[in-house]
């Protein structure tokens, strides 16, 4: 049986010492036996013979990454932080479970050194609480450790796992380029859209420019370079409309600001988009009177991602920060929209909507109406967003759903499920999700908290909402509506055999970004996963 299992190249069962030791003897060139013999070694807590057994069975062609994971064990044991950190390679050049065991063993030495800066220890937390193999044995540490417990709170557990940024979009090689800027062959972004063809990408160097620009040419991706160049409004739009007006279809815009916008009828926008699909990514919309504009083409899907809106608006409410026509799907994840003037943080009349992982949040004094206006009886879901109205709202309600008449009165086309969402209101009696709808809302597993008022309006099917009060939250002051130990949304989501809601991935970031959510036991309701070491680890 001995001759089957080294012939097959598995590592033998744990055995006793004894026994080990003499296999050892028995087939001394093996070096399937030796690691064997050092799973027994670091058993009986002698770290010394582990390693030497280890490199022997490195001397007789075992791959060294494949001694890794016992090595660290044996290295640890023998209690000399500063000579694991020297002789163990740095995690990223390994490939798992390599990696993990070593940026684990790293990281304990770490902990047992009292001249490693808090900084060095939070970046390795947040590399292993995004490693799914990493994170029991993680949060063991955190237990014997307080400073990995203090990193967990403060880095992995207290802002979420791995962060999730905008990366520019690749594109085929084949495609033509066309740059503006300094020393490029366009000078001005009006140059460079007249001369655009299908299929093209544009890159436009960082710096101001103070132009309003018409594209027509079909699957452009235009982005900025070397920074984020500035698209200024100049005192008159092209047709009165916005800064740039898109009537190409499927263009892609990456990486660009926008603001100042002003027209005549009081909707100049930072992108007025006339052709069939827009996708904007990593992009900045601030003072102008709409931030996104889009058309009535019911072919057509809007994706917004990683983008900030503020401050766009007008008096009159009519203005918003993002304003979607009635296309076919409107879709907005890891954004940041606030400090609407009167009007909306988002407005979409899209028959399908998809609005995840968003920070909608109002500063004090803010104008803002609805946060979230789904004016329509669309299809959406609105899932693991943070939401906030400030006290100084002109409505009430914090999401609207189907306000329209025509959609109220009209058999409905869709459902709104509100779901793991943080919802908070300074206003004086908020009403959290208004649907006007006949169709019953699917509201589930949302935080409710601030001010006293209602959680819904109109036909709701509800369970596993929590109403929060303001010990629940780490400082919602300073706009931080993470959890804190003991709130009672930690592990109080429920599920239901009639209505399956979708569950969260990701979590809003700081801004126009995401985390990946951590899974700590039972899902937690609201937008955001706590954890400490002591709960996560009873938990797994």
């Amino acid at each position: 049986m001995l001759c089957f299992v080294v012939a097959c190249g598995e590592t033998p069962p744990p055995d006793n010492l004894a026994s080990s030791r003499s296999r050892v003897a028995a087939s001394p060139e093996d070096p399937q036996l030796r690691l064997a013999a050092a799973r027994a070694e670091l058993d009986r807590g002698d770290g010394v013979a582990a390693e030497i057994l280890l490199q022997q069975a490195i001397d007789r062609g075992l791959p060294s990454e494949d001694t890794l994971p016992m090595l660290s064990e044996a290295l640890l044991l023998q209690k000399d932080p500063n000579r694991v950190l020297r002789t163990l390679p740095s995690p990223s050049t390994l490939a798992p479970p390599a990696a993990s065991a070593v940026a684990l063993a790293r990281l304990e030495a770490k902990a047992q050194l009292s001249n490693i800066p808090a900084g060095d220890i939070s970046k390795d937390v947040m590399a292993l609480a995004s490693s799914a193999d990493a994170q029991t044995p993680l949060l063991r540490l955190a237990n014997r450790y307080p400073v990995i417990a203090s990193a967990m709170q403060g880095t992995s557990c207290g802002t979420g796992g791995a962060l999730i940024e905008w990366t520019p979009a690749p594109f085929a090689k084949d495609r033509r380029v066309l740059r503006v800027g300094p020393g490029e062959t366009y000078r001005t972004v009006t140059e460079v859209a007249k001369a655009a063809r299908d299929g093209d990408v544009v890159e436009i160097a960082a710096g101001e420019y103070t132009e309003s620009v018409l594209w027509k040419a079909n699957n452009l991706l235009i982005r900025g370079v070397n920074g984020r160049p500035h698209m200024k409004a100049p005192p008159k739009l092209f047709m009165d409309k916005a800064i740039w007006v898109l009537r190409g279809s499927n263009t892609v815009v990456e990486n660009i600001e926008f603001s100042g916008a002003r027209a005549k009828a009081k909707n100049g926008a930072g992108i007025r988009s006339q052709g069939p699909g827009l996708t904007v990514r990593a992009s900045y919309f601030h003072d102008n009177e709409n931030g996104i504009l889009t058309g009535h083409d019911p072919s057509s899907t809007v994706i917004v991602e990683f983008s900030e809106f503020a401050r766009n608006g007008y008096p009159d409410g009519k203005a918003h920060n993002i304003y979607v026509g009635r296309v076919k799907r409107f879709e907005m994840r890891f954004s940041y929209s606030h400090g609407a003037i009167e009007g909306h943080l988002v407005k979409s009349r899209a028959a399908t909507n998809l609005i995840e992982y968003n920070l909608l949040m109002d500063e004090p004094g803010s104008t803002a109406s609805y946060e979230l206006d789904l004016p329509t009886a669309s299809e959406a879901l609105v899932l693991g967003n943070l939401i906030v109205q400030a006290a100084t709202s002109p409505n009430q309600s914090v999401i609207s759903y189907a306000a329209e008449k025509a959609a109220a009165e009209s058999a409905p086309t869709g459902t709104l499920t509100v779901a793991y969402n943080t919802l908070y209101s300074r206003r004086e009696n908020p009403i959290f999700v208004n649907n006007r709808s006949s169709q019953p809302a699917l509201v589930a597993n949302n935080v409710f908290g601030g001010a006293r008022g209602k959680e819904t309006n109109g036909e709701a099917i509800q369970f596993g909402n929590r109403i929060a009060v303001r010990s629940d939250f780490v400082d919602p002051d300073q706009g931080n509506f993470r959890l804190t130990a003991g709130a009672r949304a930690i592990d109080a989501s429920e599920s239901s055999s009639q209505h399956s809601i979708t569950l969260p991935v990701y979590e809003p970031g700081s801004g126009p970004n995401g985390r990946r959510r951590l899974k700590v036991g039972p899902l937690d309701a609201g937008a955001f996963e706590f954890c400490t070491a002591t709960v996560a680890l009873a938990s797994n």
